[in-house]
Parts: structure tokens; sequence; C-alpha cells
């Protein structure tokens, strides 16, 4: 993507889709059809997760004190952190690790008190299905290179090591899935940002 020029939105604004050319700005190419449809449907799945979300919380509770839809969305982003859709960028750097090595990984965060990014829920215990979703259609799509594996490897080392099982949540998903299309980490946050601004702005309309 060039440089921001007025007259080339105007052009890409009849020849080409809103999300199309936001894939585009983000990831500074153009998508492949199958790069353009997993970010589609990744960020449908993290659009909102219930009103009992930090951040789902955070904007009704703006609602009711009668502030506006910017000011209400704004506290719901402020919850946005490492235990709640902030997680995804720490995730895919230790993904891309060169030494990787999940025995390591997880017997370093277990002694130091750290938790590893991406793994545990408040409310998934078992599986988190919307990993799960993202894992088959990587696979569907043709998009998986490995990284599904070292995901899963951490998640099985982890439930060896404490003794109880952490899943892949989906920040862990989002993390897979963006490392798969080489956007960098400090990236990452934005896609779990996009979306889920709609539906804060959902929650505070339904007030």
């Amino acid at each position: 993507m060039s440089d921001f020029d007025p007259k080339n939105l105007l052009t890409l604004a009849k020849e080409k889709p809103f999300l199309e050319v936001s894939f585009q700005y983000l990831l500074g190419r153009e998508a492949s059809q199958n790069e353009a449809q997993i970010l589609s449907e990744m960020m449908t799945l993290v659009i909102d997760h219930g009103p009992d979300s930090p951040s789902a919380q955070a904007t009704i509770s703006a609602s009711k004190e009668g502030k506006d839809v910017l000011r209400s969305v704004e506290a719901g982003i402020h919850q946005i952190n490492d235990k709640h859709g902030g997680a995804i960028e720490g995730c895919a750097q230790i993904l891309q690790l060169e030494d990787f090595d999940p025995i390591h990984l997880v017997s370093s965060a277990l002694a130091e008190g750290r938790r590893l990014p991406g793994f545990g829920h408040r409310i998934y215990k078992d599986e988190d299905p919307r990993t799960t979703y993202l894992f088959t259609r990587l696979s569907e799509l043709a998009l998986d290179s490995g990284f599904i594996q070292k995901a899963k490897a951490i998640e099985a080392e982890l439930e060896k090591q404490k003794g109880k099982k952490l899943v892949m949540n989906i920040d862990c998903g989002m993390a897979v899935v963006l490392s798969e299309l080489k956007i960098e980490p400090k990236l990452m946050n934005v896609f779990f940002l996009w979306p889920r601004v709609a539906g804060l702005v959902y929650r505070w309309s339904n007030i």
C-alpha cells in the first residue's frame, strides 16, 4: 500500500470492498482469497462474547451512566489487556521463537509465576470452540504450516507440568492465524480491537 493519497482512495472506493482495502493497509500487500477469508472469519468470531466480557461490562456501565457512544466504547477498549483480547502479540512472539522449546517455555513460566499468553479461559475449560474452528479452517484453506502444532505442544506441556489443562484460547488461535499470514506481532492485537469495537457499539446501543 502506497502512502496516503486521496485520489488513490477514491479509486479504491469504487474498485475494492472495505475489508479488502483494510487488509491491504494492515498486511502491506494484497491478501490472497484464502487469507482474506480466514481473516474475515476470524474477526467475526471475536466481534462479541456476551455482556459479561470485561470490555462489554465497561461499555454497558458507561452507557448506563449516560456517556455517549465514543466514551462508552473507549471505556470498553481500556479493558483490553493480556487477559482479555490483548495477548495475541505475546503469544505470537513465543510461537515464532527460533529456539522454540515447549518444555523449557512452560517450566520457566511456572517457575517464575508467569502466565503464558494465549492459554487459559474464564469460561472454556476443555477447549475454546473459536480456536478449534480457526485451526480447522486453516487446514481447509491450506494455510497451516506448523504453528498449530506449536500451540498444541504448549497446551499439552502445560497440562503435563501444571496438572491442569489451560486451553488454547482465542488469543492463541488468532496468534496462530496471523503468524501463518506473516503479520508482525506488534500489529496483531489490532485484529481483536477492530471487530470488538463493532461489538461494543452494539452493547452501547442496546441499553
